[in-house]
């Protein structure tokens, strides 16, 4: 067990954090398990210190969300899945931390949106199922539908 000094992941730094994994100069490097206290934690591939490549991440033993996908300089980016403690989810493409590009948000409700993402908000046409099973192409600005119109 490598035990490294607690990682910079853009968060309150935390102590008595465990990392378990492959190394380089005494930083996280290759693939790795970074687990905090409070049951949170990153299990997948590092690079000098940062989340980088695939990785899945838990937030507060499951009540906040659980990521599973690609990371870039400690970034959610690329291909990416987020089920978020209400039971909502998001499939798709991320930049930043934030869904961006192609995706589908789904409620735990029923139904769901296809369409894309700019910065964590739905934008333009888009594809909505209600809880129903209804189908509407829908209009989106700034994450706000603005119309819909059945689909027959």
């Amino acid at each position: 067990m490598n035990r490294i000094p607690p990682l910079n992941l853009n968060r309150q730094p935390r102590r008595d954090s465990v990392y378990v994994g492959s190394t380089l100069n005494g930083k996280a490097d290759g693939h790795g398990v970074l687990c905090h206290p409070d049951g949170s934690g990153y299990c997948g591939e590092w690079v000098n210190n940062k989340r980088h490549g695939y990785g899945i991440e838990t937030e507060k033993m499951g009540t906040k969300y659980v990521y599973n996908g690609q990371w870039v300089n400690n970034k959610k980016q690329g291909n990416g899945s987020c089920i978020y403690n209400n039971g909502n989810s998001y499939i798709g493409r991320w930049r930043e931390d934030n869904p961006h590009g192609k995706g589908v948000f789904q409620w735990k409700t029923g139904g769901a949106v296809k369409g894309v993402w700019i910065n964590g908000k739905i934008e333009g046409k888009a594809h909505l199922i209600d809880k129903n099973g209804l189908q509407y192409e829908a209009v989106f600005r700034d994450g706000k539908e603005q119309s819909r119109t059945p689909i027959n």
